[in-house]
């Protein structure tokens, strides 16, 4: 997590961000990898297991940064019209929610605005956070394995699929917190917009 994290390896360009642990699971369900929406410079892990079938509509597709999307809507009216292409391939479902990588990448270009201070601030909040989840989840998956043992697969399934949920969301509202007090003080202190590109000092 350290490595992914540090501005010097992460920054604007980076992805989302996933580590797979190389553990011997004794049954698929509990399979799982710690996912960030962007590179977790700006956003928290939260785990996300092999036998989920759905992650909130927050973490799922959005018009943002999808490819084509500028020029089409949800909104099926141009298409009686003839044009096929204006229909949006986004789910109108995701798109009523907030994006979870517009909501970190929002964070990422505040912090860059205020410096290092915000960026350890977020640090430090999201160690705190994965360090208390990384205990949580080990539990989650004991209970997860036992149930499967038990004949129960599905209601394992079902267990960490509503954990992994709960906490993506609780990550989301974490980074969305972030943003709004970062915002505040940079307004307060009167950073002045002089139209530079900032960036970190990214080595790769």
């Amino acid at each position: 997590m350290w490595a992914l994290r540090t501005p010097k390896l992460t920054g604007d360009t980076a992805g989302y961000g996933q580590i797979v642990p190389l553990n011997d699971a004794a049954h698929d369900e509990v399979r799982m990898l710690w996912h960030s929406p962007i590179g977790p410079i700006a956003a928290p892990f939260a785990p996300v297991f092999m036998g989920q079938d759905e992650v909130p509509g927050e973490f799922g597709m959005h018009r943002y940064l999808t490819v084509g999307e500028s020029h089409r809507f949800l909104d099926k009216r141009h298409i009686n019209e003839g044009d096929a292409d204006a229909l949006s391939s986004v789910s109108q479902f995701n798109e009523a929610y907030r994006s979870a990588v517009y909501e970190s990448k929002r964070l990422l270009y505040l912090m860059l605005q205020d410096g290092d201070r915000s960026m350890l601030e977020a640090h430090e909040v999201f160690e705190g956070r994965e360090a208390l989840l990384a205990s949580q989840t080990t539990l989650m998956m004991c209970i997860a394995e036992t149930l499967i043992v038990n004949s129960q697969s599905d209601k394992g399934a079902e267990l960490l699929q509503y954990f992994s949920c709960k906490e993506l969301i609780e990550g989301l509202t974490l980074v969305q917190a972030l943003s709004a007090s970062f915002e505040v003080r940079i307004k307060a202190l009167g950073h002045s917009h002089d139209g530079e590109v900032k960036m970190f000092d990214q080595i790769w």
